[in-house]
Formats: C-alpha cells, structure tokens, sequence
C-alpha cells in the first residue's frame, strides 16, 4: 500500500515542474519596462480647461444685466452698457469657450454679430417660448439674466435663425421700404382731410 503511495507522490512532483515560484519570477522579469516621465496637467489646470462659463444678458435700450453659471453656481455680473466700445470692452474678458445667451430684441443682432467670433456659442432666444418655459413669479431683470444663463447652461433654450450679413441688409431695406409707404400713405390722408374741411374738390 506504501508504495503505490510513493509513486503517486513522485509522479506529483514531475509534474508540478518548474515550481510555480519560479515561473512567477520569469514572467514577472520578462514584462518588466521603464517608462519614460511624463509631465501631466494637474487637477486645477484640467478643470479649468474643461469648465465652460454660460452667460445671459439680459438686453434693454441702453444697458445689459449679466448673470454667468459657472461650475454648477450662478452669479450676478452687474450692469453693463448697450455699446460698441462698452460690449468690446466687455467682451475682451470673454474666453473662446463661454457661451452667451440673450432674447431678441432690436439691437440683439448686432450684439450677437460681435460676440459670436470670440466666443464659443451665442443663442438668440424667442422671448415669448423663453417666457413659457420659465415663467418667474418676480420678474427683473436680474432674474431674467439668471434664467437665461440656466437655461443655456441645461440646453434647453429656444433658438431663433440669426440671418448673415446680406439678409440683414435686405430685411433693412424692406422694413425702411414699408416704413415710407406707411409715411407716405398717412400723408396723403391727412391732405385729403384738409382738402375736404375746406370744400376743395380732389381725387381719392
């Protein structure tokens, strides 16, 4: 009985050659490298890269309120003025990923056509969708411009088509076009009516 044991124990010990250290090491010795350093951004320089700063305006005749999402927090930037050395002043601050957002209004235009090649992204908003969708219990201006940096900030802000330069132009020209014929039209009535006051025949 002892030696069917004795060779069964030999057999396990040719088999389990080489011992199972040793392949451990060769292997180990075999994928073993240098890698070269490398020097990597750190956490701060990264984060600063990624962070996009979204901003809304909120735009009157003659001044701008600022609200600006950064980093998951919204902040109010104050008043600014609605003109062009006040806006290029302003916009020199700007960095080429911050987006801005602002309602269309009279000059929303030409302030979008200034901002648009320094920054990453600039959204003309439809008041009126802007309004249903977020709609403020208190309403100033202040609020306005955080609504709109929250909304740019989630995405969900209603664009409008901002046209080029030669569509601009031609939708100067039909609105002056129309505004003449108006002018033009409110005159004539009004010559009608004195002539009529006074008994002096005319042609309609």
């Amino acid at each position: 009985m002892g030696r069917p044991f004795l060779l069964d124990g030999l057999r396990a010990r040719v088999s389990s050659w080489p011992p199972l250290r040793l392949v451990r090491l060769r292997c180990e010795r075999v994928s073993v490298g240098v890698v070269p350093f490398q020097r990597f951004p750190s956490i701060e320089q990264r984060r600063e890269h990624m962070m996009v700063r979204y901003i809304g305006m909120d735009v009157h005749r003659e001044f701008a309120q600022l609200a600006v999402v950064e980093d998951g927090l919204v902040r109010d930037e104050g008043r600014m003025g609605v003109t062009s050395e006040a806006l290029r002043q302003w916009a020199a601050g700007l960095r080429a990923d911050d987006q801005v957002a602002l309602e269309a209004t009279g000059n929303s235009d030409a302030i979008a056509t200034l901002l648009t090649p320094l920054v990453g992204k600039v959204v003309v908003s439809n008041p009126s969708k802007t309004r249903a969708i977020a709609e403020a219990k208190v309403k100033t201006d202040k609020v306005d411009a955080r609504i709109l940096a929250q909304l740019l900030a989630a995405d969900f802000l209603p664009p409008v088509w901002l046209p080029d330069k030669r569509i601009r132009s031609l939708r100067r020209q039909v609105t002056r076009r129309a505004h003449l014929v108006r002018q033009r039209t409110r005159i004539k009535n009004q010559v009608h009516a004195i002539l009529a006051r006074n008994l002096v025949p005319h042609r309609v």
